[in-house]
């Protein structure tokens, strides 16, 4: 029992850190999207501002060509530094002027543009790298979440076969002569679908568990939970007033089937019914012999069946 306990612990950890894993993964996830929109946004907002110096770069360069008659990478190299030597002062003054004249024609010019350029060019170049990484994240969590939903699905499948196996094995043991099934409904993903519990007592047509009387819901409630006990079993079981509405004959039925279900496991039950009462091994109840004086008492059935043999 403490190894099956210690098992049942470590499973329950482990769900319990893979949920955790599974809600960090969806909240990077919802950053990592929020951060790539942000970064979009700002892409869009460069890949503009770029543009604009671009225009503005070109038409200062078309504006010095059309006053010096060569573009701005050559007009250096053509100055001819022998024929402003030779030439008179009033002529170099007067192209002074007209220099200046054509100075502040051409209005401010941005002499930071080239470097304002290759700045941006560098921040394009750090988004991009940004947003491939932040696209390979993406993908890895997807493709992690994708592994996740595949190994939850091909668990639950498998599960939920074992235990539909198992309900059609203990329904026409507790309702005789009759058939029962688990169906999915609501969806193609079973992780999303939904459990319809179909039953046919003897004699009557295969209808939802919801039109069944009360006592058959009660039976086939008590199917399912004993087909999922086989499967997945636990150290000890606690049932609370199920065979309440059950009437002579089906508490008798009840009672062998759940002998032969949970052999080996314990089981607590909380009952007035005398049937179930007389088939317990232990019998814990409390009663007042004195007005005002509750007591526990404790017997063990099969001790005093076997001393009264």
């Amino acid at each position: 029992r403490d190894r099956v306990e210690a098992l049942l612990a470590a499973a329950q950890e482990r769900h319990r850190a893979l949920s955790g894993t599974a809600r960090e993964t969806e909240e990077r996830l919802r950053q990592l999207r929020q951060r790539r929109e942000e970064l979009l946004a700002e892409q869009g907002a460069l890949q503009v501002r770029r543009a604009e110096e671009e225009v503005r770069r070109e038409h200062l360069g078309a504006r010095i060509l059309e006053l010096r008659g060569l573009p701005p990478e050559q007009l250096l190299a053509a100055e001819a530094l022998a024929g402003l030597l030779a030439s008179p002062v009033a002529t170099l003054e007067e192209s002074h002027r007209e220099l200046g004249r054509q100075i502040e024609a051409l209005g401010p010019v941005n002499l930071a543009a080239i470097g304002d350029q290759q700045e941006l060019q560098d921040r394009l170049t750090a988004q991009r790298a940004q947003q491939q990484d932040l696209e390979k994240a993406s993908q890895d969590l997807r493709q992690a979440i994708s592994r996740i939903n595949a190994t939850s699905r091909e668990k639950f499948l498998e599960t939920f076969e074992q235990v539909n196996e198992k309900f059609q094995e203990t329904f026409p043991q507790l309702l005789e002569n009759g058939h029962a099934l688990l169906r999915l409904v609501e969806g193609e993903d079973p992780l999303e679908a939904g459990v319809e519990i179909l039953a046919q007592p003897a004699g009557k047509k295969l209808k939802h568990i919801s039109l069944l009387s009360g006592g058959e819901q009660a039976l086939t409630a008590i199917a399912l939970l004993l087909a999922i006990f086989m499967v997945k079993p636990s150290p000890f079981c606690l049932l609370d007033e199920v065979d309440a509405p059950l009437d002579e004959s089906n508490i008798m039925r009840f009672l062998r089937v759940l002998r032969r279900s949970a052999s080996s496991s314990q089981l607590v039950m909380i009952t007035h019914n005398k049937r179930t009462m007389e088939n317990a091994n232990h019998l814990v109840g409390v009663t007042m012999a004195d007005p005002g004086v509750s007591r526990l008492i404790s017997i063990q059935l099969r001790e005093q069946q076997a001393q009264a043999s």
